[in-house]
């Protein structure tokens, strides 16, 4: 993640941001931290692994390691192992001829699913948006960050209808301080960002 970060911290963002967050949803997540302007790394370069802490299925942050995981949770894999628990005899729903001629459901039957108003794929969908507002809410509230980037495969499909409900639920976690002026945002470089970013590491190193 450090070369996404990196990459829409100074391409996107100018490198006119101070404490920021990347994330992005898809297969798994994964994150990385900008702070007081700098990409941070952590002690021994591990800083970032956002989709291994520890939630409870309704978002909310657990106590045990029998608790489920962000990643568990809220990656486009947590949604689609959802949804095929729910519909796996319900030969009628649309998504389960997906599953059966593709073998998977990806991010774009995922929010054709939900623009057709497909009730278990929105169910499903909306769940994760609460646990990942959840999650930026109590980082912010420890962090106070004044920026979150949002990509991957799942915010590309349908970053209209999940913004909405993550900011939402981010509101409801954040304490109001730390939360108020916080922006919340679709990252416009996509998975490009990586590309970016490693044109940033590069010339890190090479100075």
């Amino acid at each position: 993640m450090y070369r996404h970060d990196n990459g829409i911290k100074r391409f996107e963002f100018n490198d006119d941001v101070n404490n920021m967050l990347v994330v992005f949803v898809g297969t798994g997540i994964g994150g990385a931290f900008i702070f007081n302007g700098s990409l941070y790394r952590g002690s021994s370069f591990y800083a970032g692994e956002i989709g291994h802490i520890l939630v409870s299925n309704k978002g909310e942050f657990g106590s045990s390691p029998k608790d489920s995981t962000f990643e568990n949770t809220a990656s486009r894999t947590a949604i689609v192992k959802s949804i095929i628990a729910d519909i796996k005899d319900d030969k009628k729903n649309p998504l389960h001829d997906v599953i059966k001629t593709r073998g998977k459901i990806k991010s774009k039957a995922l929010a054709h699913a939900v623009e057709s108003n497909n009730k278990i794929a929105i169910k499903h969908v909306n769940r994760a948006c609460t646990a990942i507002g959840s999650v930026f809410g109590s980082i912010t509230t420890l962090t106070n960050l004044d920026t979150i980037v949002l990509g991957g495969g799942v915010v590309e499909a349908m970053g209209d209808y999940v913004l909405p409900l993550i900011e939402e639920s981010f509101h409801n976690s954040v304490l109001p301080e730390p939360g108020k002026n916080v922006k919340l945002v679709v990252t416009k470089l996509g998975d490009d960002a990586a590309l970016y970013g490693a044109v940033g590491l590069s010339d890190e190193f090479m100075n």
